[in-house]
């Protein structure tokens, strides 16, 4: 009763509800950046943004390493435009690519995404309101779309779109331009809730999926990037902005630590692209959003392109299936 007699004398602003993931960490990379983020549980502290990934526990030969110089050793690393580390949950969908979700095991299904700076919403969306607050720089403001038909939730959720986290509930200054450009949770609950909780929530510890950027995969055009997939010879492929690219974490039994393979094309481009589109100039488009569920053999993607009539936007496709992506 008091909480009601004090919203009926002083008004109060109305905030955006946040989802179920808003206290989760994840990892993230920037963009312009080549750098792996951790952000920790909870909310960034005021003006203190995530800084390069580091374990707040004491590393084993088992547990992987998501250091910039770990994942890709030498003098030239990629710059990561998309990653996963295989820990989605993707329901099998359909031939238009509606997902599953209300059946079986997948009750529910949540997409978070980050847009770029710039990115404009229609009046009230979540998107309109974080450009209301923070004009052009919505890069660094997490959303989610929890979708039609998921049960077993909050019903206020199902078929909406909602914040996870803010630019300041990163630790970003409302001021600044910092951009997010990847983000994975799986490599967040991996580093920073160590132990048995995790078992129904991480199903894989041992793979990284990434695409590259297009500017580093036209800029490194000659370079001899990725091995193809099933071998353990030297990598002899360049790099295409359009192809998932796999590595995977070799326990090291001497040491405290073991290492990455060399990136293998996991997913090509021409598997992602069709009526010709790959065939075009790696500058045409990139994978540029990515979830992998190596549970369904499903993986969840986007694209950015500058070809007209290229495929964009949300794509689903099945590892090894038959049919072209949805």
């Amino acid at each position: 009763m008091s909480l009601s007699l004090a919203a009926q004398q002083e008004p109060m602003e109305p905030t955006v509800a946040r989802g179920k993931f808003s206290a989760w960490p994840f990892a993230l990379v920037e963009r312009g950046d080549n750098v792996v983020r951790l952000k920790g549980p909870g909310d960034q502290p005021a003006t203190s943004p995530p800084q390069a990934w580091q374990s707040p526990f004491t590393l084993t030969a088992t547990d992987p390493i998501y250091s910039t110089g770990v994942l890709f050793p030498g003098s030239n690393p990629p710059t990561i435009d998309a990653m996963s580390t295989g820990n989605d949950v993707i329901p099998a969908a359909n031939s238009v690519g509606t997902p599953a979700v209300g059946l079986a095991n997948f009750n529910w299904l949540a997409l978070a995404v980050t847009v770029k700076n710039g990115g404009t919403g229609k009046n009230p969306s979540i998107l309109w309101q974080e450009q209301g607050k923070y004009g052009s720089r919505t890069g660094a403001s997490v959303l989610s779309y929890y979708f039609d038909g998921s049960i077993g939730i909050n019903p206020r959720l199902v078929d909406k779109t909602v914040l996870e986290a803010s630019r300041n509930h990163l630790g970003y200054a409302s001021t600044s331009s910092n951009d997010i450009n990847a983000m994975d949770y799986g490599i967040g609950l991996m580093t920073c809730n160590e132990g048995p909780n995790l078992d129904p929530l991480i199903y894989t510890t041992n793979e990284f999926f990434f695409s590259v950027t297009r500017e580093w995969a036209n800029s490194n055009s000659t370079v001899a990037f990725a091995r193809h997939p099933g071998t353990t010879a030297a990598p002899s492929l360049p790099p295409h902005a359009g192809t998932i690219y796999r590595l995977e974490w070799n326990e090291n039994a001497t040491a405290t630590a073991g290492a990455w393979s060399a990136p293998e094309e996991f997913v090509p481009a021409s598997d992602l692209f069709w009526n010709g589109y790959v065939e075009e100039s790696v500058n045409d488009f990139d994978v540029d959003m990515l979830a992998v569920c190596p549970l369904t053999n499903t993986i969840i993607y986007s694209t950015s392109r500058e070809t007209l009539g290229a495929p964009s936007q949300l794509m689903i496709y099945t590892i090894g299936g038959p049919n072209p992506p949805v």
